[in-house]
């Protein structure tokens, strides 16, 4: 079995979420500068999941609809006893505009899905599995005041040693979801696998509180570890921090605002984006722009790779999946710090589409990022 990736389940959310009518039919086109026009008495309208794509729709007849792109167009008969219609239209197999074409002139855009939709979405992917956690020697839950709220936190012990490895789990979930719980399964696997204490968060997260404040809560409990290290019974000097998918950018972009006062013995990145700039899977632009709100995304705070220096960086693991529409974000990032002399690995996982709910869960799927995971932070934090 092989798991969509998260850019494809958001894709097949958003589109069962805002059409209800089956059999949609799928017309693929090749287009990137094109515009929507309205054309006789048909009522259109085109809801797009990436903004910068637009596509030209031109009735030729009463019955006819043509779409038309700078490289081809395609015809399709209207049947009059069908008043309504649904089209997924997949421009460069990558971004999808979600067209509808109906004759009622008064016809209302189809819904968006809001952020607590996709927030059920995802975190169901990871419920879903229904993998039974692993026991580990303690857990504590606490709370980190960062000024104007509290920071949920959650410490996983392997063993009542003093002066243990820590490692920071930074979670992803599309920058707008997942919690403590979503990713209780890998803290505890990788407290118990690693011999380490583990020490998650539950950031804010967009649109209600889009960036900094995820960054900034990541940078709040940070100080704090660091602060209260001995007392955890942890090592302040061994410290290694892991994010994936979107909390893979938070850890890149940690590195980037503290440098070489992060002082981390290692960072993993599993399935990271590292890139906020327009070249992302088209379903990722809605919740993109909930973070981004109306910050630029050439920050370097905001886009790590547009960093000019990360020779700071520590070694880093960046964990790719061969069928992922982030891969080339990983690779891009490996490809820098290899340049700038930063003793980076990557390792791909055939196969598998983004890792999302299977990372999280600890599922059988994610064995060998998880594997890949402990055996570097062992190799590069003694």
């Amino acid at each position: 079995m092989e798991i969509k990736s998260l850019a494809s389940i958001l894709l097949l959310f958003i589109a069962n979420f805002c059409y209800s009518q089956a059999n949609i039919p799928v017309i693929r086109a090749n287009s990137h500068k094109v515009a929507i026009r309205d054309y006789d008495k048909l009522t259109k309208n085109a809801w797009l999941i990436s903004p910068k794509e637009k596509l030209d729709i031109y009735t030729t007849s009463g019955k006819s609809v043509t779409f038309y792109t700078d490289i081809d167009s395609i015809n399709f008969t209207i049947d009059p006893k069908i008043s309504e219609y649904n089209f997924d239209i997949i421009l460069n197999e990558k971004d999808t505009a979600h067209t509808q074409i109906k004759y009622d002139a008064s016809y209302s855009p189809p819904l968006v899905p809001t952020a607590e939709d996709v927030r059920k979405m995802i975190e169901g992917q990871i419920y879903a599995l229904k993998i039974a956690p692993e026991t580990v020697y303690k857990i504590v839950n606490k709370s980190v005041w960062n000024g104007s709220d509290s920071i949920k936190i959650r410490i996983y012990y392997p063993n009542a040693n003093k002066k243990q490895r820590i490692i920071y789990n930074i979670h992803g979930g599309a920058f707008v979801t997942c919690n403590l719980d979503t990713h209780d399964n890998i803290c505890r696997i990788l407290a118990n696998k690693a011999q380490s204490i583990v020490i998650a968060l539950d950031y804010r997260k967009p649109p209600e509180s889009p960036f900094p404040a995820s960054l900034d809560d990541c940078a709040t409990v940070l100080k704090w570890i660091k602060t209260n290290a001995k007392i955890l019974g942890g090592d302040s000097n061994n410290l290694v921090l892991i994010g994936d998918s979107g909390g893979g950018l938070l850890v890149t972009a940690l590195e980037v605002k503290l440098q070489k006062k992060l002082n981390a013995k290692a960072i993993v990145l599993v399935n990271p984006i590292v890139d906020l700039r327009g070249d992302e899977p088209g379903p990722y632009t809605m919740v993109i722009n909930w973070y981004l709100s109306d910050k630029d995304p050439n920050d370097s705070l905001i886009s790590p790779i547009t960093a000019k220096n990360l020779s700071f960086f520590p070694p880093a693991l960046i964990i790719t999946s061969e069928k992922d529409d982030l891969k080339p974000q990983g690779i891009a990032l490996f490809n820098k710090l290899s340049e700038q002399g930063v003793i980076t690995k990557t390792v791909d996982i055939p196969q598998q589409g983004h890792l999302g709910p299977l990372w999280a869960a600890g599922h059988s799927y994610a064995d060998k990022a998880i594997d890949e995971t402990v055996k570097f932070i062992l190799a590069e934090s003694k």
